[in-house]
């Protein structure tokens, strides 16, 4: 198994078991429905993304490259969402969340076809490689505007809040910083620049931070009672887990 591989199951690992934990606490409330979709669309990505680095034939590649991507047209908009429903502006934003969810669909049947993905063949020491269709730039746009935009929100709120909402904030801006900044290093090589996907296991850093804004600061108000010493070894446990189990 190769890091590539290795760090999608362990990112598929982590988002998974965080979003089954904050679904259940709330199976009723929006925030943490949205927030398990949002998990659950990382999931879908990751744990392809692990078949994909693992497979030697051309076809098989290329399927999962095309399951893989159905994930990552999902985060986006889940992220959007779960931004503005944690910051309470979702009944403000109604019109733009209805726009990207239609978007997102768009942009799933397109993945079906040659317009989104074009093909999979040699980059860098990849062998298949995914090569953009015309739909893929658009996307690519989306995906930056409402990461973007989402992020902001969470800073503008971090800098008017007070308190523990100020601490969750924060570790919601950093960690988006972190997993995005690291997710974001798949995508040079789809316009043949030479750079590598090393960030993409800075997901699972994004994923145990908000692990952590969920101990500490009680984040989506879900109190965890648990002793400051125990609340850091389950955050231990967060990432060595899936990395035994990877191994």
């Amino acid at each position: 198994m190769n890091f590539y591989a290795l760090s999608g199951l362990v990112n598929g690992l982590t988002a998974t078991a965080l979003g089954i934990f904050v679904y259940l606490q709330a199976p009723r409330d929006p925030r943490h429905r949205i927030y398990g979709a949002y998990c659950f669309s990382i999931s879908v990505w990751s744990y392809f993304y692990f078949a994909w680095h693992l497979t030697d034939s051309h076809e098989l590649a290329l399927l999962f490259v095309r399951y893989l991507m159905a994930g990552a047209i999902l985060i986006p908009i889940l992220y959007l969402h779960h931004t503005l429903t944690i910051l309470d502006l979702a009944k403000d934003h109604r019109l733009a969340i209805k726009a990207g969810y239609l978007l997102t669909g768009i942009f799933l049947l397109s993945d079906l076809t040659p317009l989104f993905i074009a093909g999979v063949g040699p980059a860098l020491f990849f062998r298949h490689w995914p090569q953009p269709g015309p739909m893929f730039h658009f996307y690519l746009a989306w995906f930056t505007a409402a990461v973007v935009y989402a992020s902001y929100l969470i800073a503008r709120a971090w800098h008017g809040a007070t308190g523990i909402r100020r601490n969750q904030y924060l570790y919601l801006l950093a960690a988006s910083v972190i997993g995005f900044g690291g997710g974001a290093t798949n995508f040079p090589l789809w316009y043949g620049i030479p750079l590598p996907p090393d960030g993409t296991i800075l997901v699972t850093v994004y994923t145990v931070m908000v692990a952590h804004a969920i101990v500490r600061y009680r984040l989506m108000d879900i109190t965890v009672v648990i002793h400051k010493g125990l609340a850091r070894g389950v955050l231990l446990a967060a990432i060595m887990v899936p990395v035994y189990l990877a191994v």
